[in-house]
């Protein structure tokens, strides 16, 4: 007898299966991996049914595919082929509101399972302690699983649109409970995350307004761009993607993020290739910290101090976060082996009430709150004499106030107040002549003013922690 009728006739002689409940349980097995996995002893038929319920509860159809494709991604890892009856052991039943229900960890979630089952510890607490709020989360994650099998193109487009809000309002008040737990961490930041990329927009209406964008401040400068290309993110949780220009003058393309203005706690960023150059004598290679870090390239000298330094400053004044406490999100160009410069290449920044301080100096001296440094960090910023703090600081705040000395020594760079008004003033020209990808009015009024409040509480930021260094490194040295 072929399969998979060889199964189900030993089921029903030994469980009482019928119709409709024998085609669904045929059906699942016919399911495409299916006959593999068990055949291949990583999966027991009688563990797709619920325990010794009565009447028997299988597995639907929905989780059945799902478990297939975790079976695809991970069926060929050492912990997967070292584990007997593997992909049994990657979703769970439980009972939750008084039902059967079954929950099918995702390919990560079902690798960090294999590799320490007592993992499945937290996930059965959480299951035992909060179902309701396991079951809405699971609810949203099938929901969005479901979507995202839609061949056609414009149906899913249109299915994510309508639904993506209203998933992601479910999801937010989980967040507390959800992402606490170990196992499920990293599922519900990538859930969420791809909720709020779909939410409120049109990716293709995004990609044309950012273009029109580009290509007007482009032509503005005489540059003619040949080439623009849109490609995903390369990794992080923040929301984006990445858009390449190629021009004419320069070399290197510069590199743009260009978020969804519109998802929850998101802004819209434009960074530029730490390698980009103008000039073709002038050759730069860019390393991130954590290369730096890993290869044993970190010197504690003068330049070094200053430029790490000026970042913690930035990130206070900024209300920055995941800059210097994330090892990927800065580094050092070094420009032709003769000079270097430290740069920020991602951050994020989160809606606040308040995006002023109580005590930006005071935070600044002990090194507190989510700049939580580690290791080299805490020698440059935290560990050093406060008078050598200081002095690396007044000059960084001297630099940042006047502007930056050319390298070729011909005059400043903007100074950092005169570059928040002028970047303060393309923003809102921007968002004023784009209205119409913030849906309504009044999502733009408001994204305005909390863009307003932003800006004038920088200023503010950097005024006072610039004064209070000043005054602090004149006591210094005349006590």
């Amino acid at each position: 007898m072929a399969y998979p009728e060889e199964i189900i006739d030993v089921f029903t002689q030994q469980y009482p299966l019928q119709n409709p409940l024998l085609e669904k349980f045929r059906k699942i097995l016919l399911i495409d991996g299916m006959q593999e996995a068990i055949e291949g002893g990583a999966l027991v038929p009688i563990h797709l049914f619920y325990g010794n319920a009565e009447p028997m509860v299988l597995l639907s159809e929905e989780k059945a595919m799902m478990l297939m494709d975790v079976y695809k991604k991970i069926c060929s890892l050492q912990s997967f082929l070292a584990t007997p009856q593997a992909l049994s052991k990657v979703f769970q039943w439980a009972v939750v509101l008084n039902e059967p229900y079954v929950y099918v960890l995702t390919p990560e979630s079902a690798q960090q399972v294999l590799e320490d089952p007592s993992f499945l510890n937290s996930l059965n607490e959480l299951l035992i302690k909060h179902p309701k709020e396991e079951k809405q989360w699971d609810e949203i994650k099938t929901q969005l699983y479901h979507i995202e099998q839609i061949q056609e193109h414009r149906e899913r487009a249109r299915q994510i649109k309508s639904s993506s809000k209203a998933m992601i309002v479910k999801l937010l008040p989980l967040a507390g409970i959800i992402a606490s737990n170990p196992l499920i961490q990293n599922d519900y930041i990538k859930t969420s995350t791809k909720l709020s990329q779909y939410m409120n927009i049109s990716v293709d209406e995004l990609q044309q307004t950012a273009e029109q964008y580009f290509r007007d401040i482009y032509a503005q400068q005489n540059k003619t761009i040949t080439k623009i290309e849109f490609l995903p993110k390369g990794d992080g949780v923040q929301l984006g993607s990445k858009m390449r220009i190629s021009y004419r003058e320069g070399f290197g393309p510069k590199v743009h993020f260009f978020a969804n203005s519109l998802s929850i706690g998101d802004f819209f960023i434009a960074t530029q290739d730490a390698n980009f150059t103008k000039i073709a004598a002038k050759n730069k290679t860019f390393f991130t910290y954590e290369h730096l870090r890993d290869n044993r390239r970190l010197q504690s000298d003068a330049e070094t101090c200053k430029g790490i330094s000026c970042m913690d400053i930035l990130s206070r004044v900024f209300r920055l976060h995941d800059v210097t406490t994330n090892p990927s999100n800065f580094g050092k160009v070094n420009i032709n082996d003769t000079s270097s410069k430290w740069k920020i290449i991602d951050f994020r920044i989160n809606n606040e009430d308040t995006y002023g301080y109580d005590d930006i100096f005071g935070g600044f001296l002990a090194g507190n709150g989510r700049y939580n440094y580690q290791a080299f960090l805490v020698e440059i910023i935290k560990d050093r004499p406060e008078t050598d703090r200081i002095e690396t600081a007044s000059q960084v705040m001297h630099e940042l106030t006047v502007g930056r000395v050319r390298l070729d020594g011909n005059g400043h760079k903007m100074p950092l107040l005169d570059a928040i008004t002028r970047a303060y003033e393309q923003i809102t020209t921007y968002m004023n002549g784009n209205a119409a990808v913030f849906g309504s009015a009044k999502a733009k009024d408001n994204t305005l003013q909390d863009l307003t409040r932003y800006a004038n509480a920088v200023r503010t930021n950097f005024l006072e922690l610039n004064d209070k260094i000043q005054k602090r490194h004149k006591q210094g040295y005349n006590p």
